[in-house]
């Protein structure tokens, strides 16, 4: 049934099972059932959607999908419909029925250009999505990450101030480094999940580290915008009662100074430090540090690498921004530092504390001891030379 002449009809998009053919599918006679069996409204014989997979409904003009309790899921721009809710839809959604995916789009009014009329697609669409998402899953649900740490240094003295607590995954069908993980979570929507696992997996192994280090632990932005953060942190102080922490939030994160301000209270409850993280990654939010300002303010890498071949003006302004932070009272640490020069370089600009591959690569939490700080105090020494 071809669409009405003065409606703006609804449609998929996909390729066809050569993915050189882009067909185009007309959504109509709402609901419209999608799945596997003959006969639904959109008939995908893939073994992989279920036989009755999704709904598609529209009411008021607002087109929305359901999941009917499939095995494989239903996504809406990477995230899994759950819970029998119904997901709202635009134009221009990218949706996947288990490994099928289409393009939501809408015709101008009277336009038909190529829409099929049959009610089934020979997709064979490519499986690396669904599998990642099942594997990211299990990955979660077995908490299969562990923990490594990285020293932080006093750039005058060389000594270790604190660990920046790392994940990894484990899993030999995922990506294993934190950067991987997060992307494909991010696409997922269960980012904030991941970063609560990385947070809390092994916390046991960092008590009565020697020297009473600062333990920095990350969060992802996705954790701001939903609840449970405080709980999370809660929990953290109970595992570890004695240790110094510090919270470290993205800097384009801090885009609403009330949200980190009552962040920032919660944190003073528990007696854990604030820091802002990969400053100059993206947009530096100025004001926001000096309406709510951090203990520590971390410079992000692409502002210290090679800072000791930079031209003058860079010098001056990171100068600038180091004399800003002390007024401030706020320490200010450079990431990523890779050689002695950038390091001799960064004392002089004021820097405080500094991390990054010339003071040690992430290590396995567990290790802790003695040799390992000398290591590092010796690494450190040949930076002040």
């Amino acid at each position: 049934m071809p669409p009405e002449p003065n409606r703006r009809a609804w449609y998929f998009e996909s390729y066809a099972a050569d993915s050189k053919s882009l067909w185009r599918f007309p959504l109509l006679g709402f609901p419209l059932r999608v799945g596997r069996r003959a006969g639904v409204g959109l008939s995908l014989p893939s073994p992989h959607v279920s036989q009755d997979h999704a709904e598609i409904s529209l009411a008021g003009g607002t087109l929305r999908v359901r999941d009917l309790g499939s095995t494989n899921g239903t996504f809406v721009n990477g995230v899994r419909i759950t819970d029998g809710k119904a997901a709202r839809l635009k134009e221009g959604d990218v949706l996947h029925f288990a490994n099928a995916e289409f393009l939501l789009g809408r015709l101008a009014p009277g336009e038909r250009n190529g829409l099929m009329t049959r009610t089934a697609l020979n997709l064979q669409m490519p499986r690396q999505f669904v599998d990642r998402a099942r594997h990211l899953n299990d990955l979660l649900r077995k908490r299969a990450v562990v923990s490594f740490v990285q020293p932080i240094v006093h750039l005058q003295s060389g000594k270790i101030m604190g660990y920046e607590l790392l994940g990894r995954g484990t899993s030999n069908r995922l990506p294993r480094d934190p950067k991987g993980l997060f992307d494909l979570a991010e696409t997922l929507g269960v980012a904030g999940e991941l970063s609560h696992l990385f947070r809390t997996v092994g916390t046991s192994r960092l008590r009565r580290m020697p020297g009473r280090p600062v333990l920095f632990f990350n969060t992802h932005p996705e954790e701001l915008e939903k609840s449970g953060l405080a709980e999370s942190l809660q929990a953290l102080r109970r595992e570890l009662p004695k240790e110094r922490l510090a919270l470290e939030i993205h800097e384009q994160a801090v885009t609403s100074p009330s949200m980190v301000r009552e962040l920032r209270r919660t944190l003073a409850e528990l007696d854990i430090q604030l820091a802002y993280d990969d400053f100059g990654a993206g947009r530096g939010r100025i004001n926001e540090l000096i309406e709510v300002p951090p203990d520590y303010l971390k410079f992000d890498e692409t502002l210290i690498h090679a800072i000791d071949r930079a031209p003058r003006a860079k010098h001056d302004l990171l100068q600038a921004l180091v004399r800003v932070c002390r007024d401030g009272e706020i320490q200010t640490l450079a990431e990523g530092v890779e050689t002695e020069a950038e390091a001799h370089t960064l004392r002089e600009l004021g820097f405080d504390l500094a991390q990054g591959y010339l003071f040690g690569k992430p290590a396995p939490a567990a290790v802790k001891t003695k040799s390992r700080r000398r290591t590092v105090a010796r690494k450190s020494a040949r930076a002040r030379k």
